[in-house]
C-alpha cells in the first residue's frame, strides 16, 4: 500500500478528518455528553479549529487522495487562543461546555521534552494495516529528541498491544470515576515512548 504522511494543509478536508475522529471516538462522546445527532457537529467544530490554527501538529496519512489516518500532537506550553470563539460559530454554549469538559478530564500537560498524542484515528477500512504505527513512528522520527506521551483506555486492547510493541512504557495507571461515568471507560494508562 502506497501511503504518505504529511502535516495537515488547507486542502485537507475538515469533513474527512472529523469523520475519522468521529469513527474512532464516537462512543466516548455519546455515552453521556452528546446525542448521536450532535456528536459529528461537535467533533467537526473542534477539528476545524485544529486545522485552522495548528495544522503543523496534525499529521495525516493519505492513500489515493483519501485521508485514512490522522494524529494530533500537543507540546509544552500549548495555548488554545481563539478556541471558544471558533467553537461558538457552530456550537451552542452547552455543547461547548460539554466538549471542554470532556477534553479537560483526561489530559496531560507535556513537559519541555515531551510531545503528547492528543488523538490518533484510523479509518475503519484501513485498520490493522500499519497506519497507526506509521503515524507514531513518523512523529518519533520527526521529533527524535522528544518523548511521546499518550493516554489509552485499558480496555482498548488493540491500541495497548500496538503501543507495547512500539516500546511505550506505562508511566501511570489511572482510575477515574468521572471518565467511567462520562465515557464508560474508567481505567486509563499514561504511556511514554522515550
Amino acid at each position: 500500500m502506497n501511503t504518505h504522511i504529511n502535516t495537515c494543509n488547507a486542502k485537507d478536508s475538515v469533513e474527512q478528518i472529523a469523520f475519522l475522529v468521529y469513527e474512532g471516538f464516537k462512543s466516548k462522546f455519546t455515552r453521556k455528553l452528546f446525542n448521536n445527532q450532535e456528536v459529528l457537529t461537535v467533533i467537526s467544530a473542534f477539528c476545524k479549529y485544529i486545522i485552522s490554527t495548528k495544522p503543523e501538529k496534525l499529521f495525516v496519512v493519505n492513500y489515493n487522495e483519501k485521508i485514512c489516518g490522522c494524529l494530533f500532537l500537543t507540546t509544552s506550553g500549548e495555548k488554545y487562543h481563539g478556541l471558544y470563539a471558533s467553537l461558538k460559530k457552530n456550537l451552542s454554549f452547552s455543547q461547548i461546555f460539554r466538549l471542554l469538559l470532556l477534553l479537560s478530564i483526561l489530559s496531560h500537560k507535556p513537559k519541555h521534552n515531551e510531545r503528547y498524542i492528543y488523538f490518533l484515528a484510523v479509518a475503519p477500512e484501513f485498520r490493522n494495516m500499519g497506519i497507526g504505527k506509521a503515524l507514531i513512528i513518523h512523529c518519533k522520527n520527526t521529533f527524535p529528541e522528544k518523548h511521546l506521551m499518550l493516554h489509552v483506555a485499558e480496555q482498548n486492547y488493540k491500541a495497548c498491544q500496538l503501543y507495547d510493541k512500539l516500546g511505550f512504557k506505562i508511566m501511570k495507571e489511572q482510575s477515574s470515576f468521572t471518565m467511567g461515568f462520562l465515557v464508560g471507560l474508567k481505567k486509563w494508562r499514561l504511556m511514554k515512548w522515550a
